[in-house]
C-alpha cells in the first residue's frame, strides 16, 4: 500500500471514504481560528464514510461547511444538510426521481 501511494497520490481521492476524509481533513488543518473539540476526528472519520455511500447527510454547521466544500474539490454531488427538517424532501425528491421511468415509453 505505501509503495503504491506514493507513486499515485492523486488516486486517493479517488477512495470514496478516505478521499473525502483527507478534503475534510485538510479543510480543517487549513483553518486557524477553528478551535479543535475532543469528538471533532471521530466526526470527521464517521461522516465522511456515512458522506461517501449515503444519498443525503445532516450534521451540524461546522462539519456541514467542510464537507461540502471537499465534495466540491472532488466533484461529489452528497446533499450535506443541516437540518433534519431539509432531509425529508430532499429524500422525498430522491425517491421520486427514483420511481421514475429513465427511458419512458413513446406514445
Amino acid at each position: 500500500m505505501s509503495e503504491w501511494f506514493w507513486q499515485h497520490p492523486t488516486r486517493l481521492s479517488a477512495l470514496p471514504t478516505l478521499g473525502l476524509f483527507r478534503e475534510v481533513l485538510h479543510e480543517r488543518h487549513l483553518n486557524r481560528g477553528l478551535t479543535w473539540k475532543p469528538d471533532d476526528l471521530n466526526d470527521m472519520l464517521y461522516l465522511s464514510t456515512a458522506t461517501a455511500y449515503a444519498d443525503v447527510v445532516v450534521c451540524e454547521r461546522a462539519m456541514g461547511s467542510a464537507l461540502q466544500r471537499g465534495l466540491a474539490r472532488l466533484g461529489r454531488t452528497t446533499p450535506v444538510l443541516r437540518r433534519l427538517s431539509e432531509a425529508v424532501p430532499a429524500i422525498e425528491r430522491l425517491l421520486d426521481a427514483r420511481d421514475q421511468p429513465v427511458n419512458p415509453p413513446c406514445p
